[in-house]
C-alpha cells in the first residue's frame, strides 16, 4: 500500500513538471532584429540547423558536440531558425541567429531544472553591435 501511494506521487509530480513545462517564449527588443519574435518548445534529439552549419564549418561532429553542450535538455527555435538553449559547458543560456552565431547569453538562475525556461532579463550581448538586449516573456 505505501508503495502504490509513492506510486502516485511520483506520477503526479511527472504530470505536474509536463502541465509546467514553458513551452513557448517570446523574445522583444533585442538590437539584433533577426532574434526577436515567439520561439516553441522543441525536444533535445532535434538539433537547430544553424548549430550543425557552425559544427561542419569548424571541422566539429555535430551530434558529440550538441550531446555535450545541451546535456539532453529541451531548447526554442524560431520559425526562422533562431534559438535559444541551455548551454551545459559554461551554465549559460545562449541565443543564437539562424547562422548558428551566439549574439546574447544569460547565466542560468538558481533553482532551474533541465526542463527551465530562459530567463526574462540578464542577457549580455556578445558583439558590440548588440545593444539593446533582449527581454524574454514566458509563455
Amino acid at each position: 500500500e505505501m508503495l502504490a501511494g509513492l506510486a502516485i506521487v511520483l506520477l503526479m509530480s511527472l504530470q505536474t513538471t509536463t502541465t509546467n513545462a514553458v513551452n513557448l517564449i517570446q523574445v522583444r527588443g533585442a538590437g539584433i532584429a533577426v532574434v526577436n519574435g515567439a520561439y516553441a518548445r522543441v525536444p533535445a534529439a532535434t538539433i537547430p540547423r544553424g548549430f550543425d552549419a557552425v559544427c561542419r564549418s569548424q571541422g566539429w561532429d555535430t551530434v558529440r558536440t550538441w550531446t555535450k553542450l545541451n546535456n539532453n535538455r529541451d531548447w526554442f527555435e524560431h520559425e526562422n531558425g533562431s534559438y535559444v538553449y541551455l548551454n551545459a559547458a559554461d551554465s549559460h543560456w545562449w541565443m543564437d541567429e539562424p547562422s548558428g552565431n551566439g549574439v546574447y547569453i544569460a547565466p542560468i538562475t538558481r533553482g532551474e531544472t533541465g526542463e527551465a525556461a530562459p530567463p526574462t532579463s540578464g542577457w549580455k550581448a556578445l558583439t558590440a553591435s548588440g545593444g539593446p538586449l533582449p527581454i524574454v516573456a514566458l509563455g
